[in-house]
C-alpha cells in the first residue's frame, strides 16, 4: 500500500536531489557569467564589449541566481553597472547629434548603448 505523503526518506531524498539541482544551476550561471566577463575584458573593440555586454546582462536577467541569493555580488554588480552606466552615457555623448551625420558604424553602436541601458534597468527593476 503506498503512502497518501512522502514518508521522510522520500522527503528527505527529495530535498537533497533540489539541493543538488540548485548547486548545478549555481556552478553553470557562474562558468557562464565568469566567460563572459574574461571575453569582455579580452575584447579587441568596444563594438564587442557592448555586444558580450548585452549578452551577460541578458543572462543576469534570466538567470538571476547570482542577484538573488549572494549579497555580495549583487552590491558589486550594482555598482558596476553605475559605472558602467556613465561610460555609455558619456559615449552617446560623443556621437553625432543628428540622425544624417551619424554612419552606419555609429547608428549601431547607438542601437546597441540604448538596448543595453535598457537592459540594465530591466534587472534594476527586477532584482532591486
Amino acid at each position: 500500500m503506498t503512502h497518501r505523503y512522502h514518508t521522510r526518506f522520500q522527503m528527505k531524498k527529495f530535498q537533497e536531489e533540489q539541493r543538488r539541482l540548485s548547486e548545478v544551476a549555481l556552478e553553470k550561471t557562474v562558468k557562464y557569467s565568469s566567460a563572459l566577463m574574461t571575453r569582455i575584458d579580452a575584447a579587441p573593440t568596444f563594438m564587442e564589449k557592448l555586444e558580450l555586454l548585452t549578452l551577460l546582462y541578458q543572462h543576469l536577467y534570466e538567470e538571476p541566481l547570482l542577484l538573488t541569493k549572494y549579497e555580495r555580488f549583487r552590491t558589486a554588480a550594482w555598482e558596476k553597472m553605475k559605472e558602467q552606466e556613465a561610460v555609455l552615457l558619456d559615449e552617446l555623448q560623443t556621437l553625432p547629434p543628428r540622425l544624417a551625420e551619424n554612419n552606419t558604424y555609429d547608428m549601431r553602436i547607438r542601437v546597441i548603448i540604448h538596448r543595453l541601458l535598457d537592459l540594465m534597468e530591466k534587472v534594476r527593476i527586477k532584482y532591486w
